[in-house]
């Protein structure tokens, strides 16, 4: 063979490696054939850039042939570029030309298999020699576990078998394992057969020996246990098998240690019934503690109670004797009668407050409201004369929405407060003077006085002297 042949029988061992780890590679990207031929290729079928046969031929328009990949490599980026051969200039787009004819005689030629050397006696034209180098049995392969060893793929079967990194199923416990780790696998496998290394039982698997030699629960005879009287206080240690002739041959020293055993546990008995006694008198004490403190906190919670309820009363009760009553009335039932905020009628002062009953006098025809003044017991009534004398002026307010509303379309009345006792609660009936007819039930729910279900009154109260 020509020995451009030969060197390109080495070379084209590696392109053939290479190409299958390129399959996916466009055409452009692959330069010329370096194969076998037989005969040697036509120096007309060669390039003159990479010197392999022309692999997508292309024609300048000087007349010389490239590879595709090859020509486009020489020029570059440029678009106008001079031909590799006799530099004449010519367009790389619209003067290169695709030269069909000798592709098809250059894929014509006969080659040989790249594997030839290694014994593949396959020869055919060169536009099959690609598909034949994915299947040649001759091809050099690695092996696909790892192990770093190359052979020819007729061989791979037979590496498989013998490749120390080959998985394997151990035959004891059904593990994957490689094949090589199969031996310190056998150290440690679970199910894999073992003897005690006291009695020489053989019949045992791995993961059944830490059961065998265990001293409560396990078989095996020769295993050194305590004695069943341990917890009693005897330190004896003998074989499993030798233990009921110890038992046997120590009963007294067994008995004497069980009364004295006995003794302690009556000691620690006692003991732990004498702290459970005083724990239990704590916890009595303990209890009735707890109960004083929660009375203590009910009755501080009481007092906190009343001195912010006397707080918020201070907070909104007026001393000035003036009253700014919003009354909201109810949707349904009139019976109950609303009692206004309480006031005073200066500080230190009398105590006072409104009573509305809605249907305060019922006749046959019609419904009449009553307006009262009460007299309330007050925190200054140590300090003030009694029975009271005075006149309170009640004004209830139009609320049309004229802009204009003038005083006497406002509702209003006097009521004269006199000889009035001192109360002994809020809400003393018998401390009262005002209006029992004080006007139309219907009258008073409706506009202009009430809206939205609301009614806003004044009360002003003046205070007469009051005998001693």
């Amino acid at each position: 063979m020509p020995s451009q042949s030969r060197n390109s029988s080495t070379s084209s061992v590696r392109t053939a490696r290479s190409s299958r780890s390129s399959k996916l590679a466009s055409v452009e990207e692959k330069y010329g054939f370096e194969a076998n031929f037989e005969p040697s290729l036509d120096k007309k079928y060669t390039c003159p850039v990479c010197l392999a046969g022309l692999r997508e031929p292309v024609q300048t328009k000087c007349g010389h042939r490239f590879c595709r990949a090859c020509i486009k490599k020489a020029c570059g980026s440029q678009a106008v570029t001079k031909c590799p051969i006799d530099k004449i200039i010519f367009d790389l787009k619209t003067e290169l030309f695709e030269d069909l004819a000798v592709k098809r005689e250059v894929l014509s030629q006969k080659v040989l298999c790249v594997n030839k050397e290694r014994g593949c006696s396959w020869t055919a034209e060169l536009r099959y020699l690609e598909e034949h180098g994915d299947q040649c049995e001759f091809a050099l392969v690695a092996c696909q576990n790892g192990c770093g060893e190359e052979f020819i793929q007729q061989h791979a079967e037979l590496h498989g078998k013998e490749c120390p990194l080959r998985i394997i199923s151990c035959s004891y416990c059904k593990e994957n394992i490689v094949h090589r780790d199969l031996t310190p696998h056998f150290q440690v496998c679970p199910r894999h057969p073992v003897s005690c290394s006291l009695c020489g039982k053989t019949d045992l698997l791995r993961e059944q020996l830490k059961g065998h030699l265990d001293c409560d629960e396990g078989d095996c005879p020769d295993v050194v246990v305590p004695c069943s009287f341990e917890e009693m206080g005897c330190n004896e240690q003998v074989k499993r098998d030798l233990l009921s002739a110890h038992v046997q041959d120590a009963t007294q020293h067994h008995f004497q240690l069980m009364v004295s055993y006995t003794r302690g546990l009556k000691s620690q008995v006692q003991s732990h019934m004498d702290t459970m006694r005083e724990t239990h008198e704590i916890c009595n004490q303990l209890i009735c503690e707890q109960a004083d403190l929660a009375r203590q906190i009910t009755e501080q919670n009481k007092q906190i109670g009343h001195q912010a309820a006397l707080l918020r009363e201070v907070q909104q009760i007026g001393h000035s004797g003036v009253l700014y009553w919003k009354v909201e009335l109810p949707s349904q039932n009139y019976t109950n009668p609303l009692l206004s905020p309480p006031f005073y009628t200066s500080q230190p002062g009398y105590k006072f407050r409104l009573c509305l009953e809605l249907r305060g006098h019922v006749a046959r025809s019609e419904t009449h409201a009553s307006l009262f003044v009460m007299m309330c017991r007050g925190e200054y009534d140590d300090q003030l004369f009694f029975p009271f004398g005075g006149v309170c002026h009640v004004t209830v307010f139009n609320q049309s929405h004229s802009r204009a509303v003038s005083s006497d379309q406002h509702l209003t009345t006097t009521i004269e407060c006199q000889n009035l006792t001192r109360a002994e609660t809020d809400n003393c009936q018998t401390q009262k003077r005002g209006r029992l007819r004080f006007m139309k039930t219907d009258t008073l729910i409706r506009a202009p006085y009430c809206l939205n279900r609301e009614l806003f009154i004044r009360a002003d109260m003046a205070t007469f002297c009051a005998s001693a």
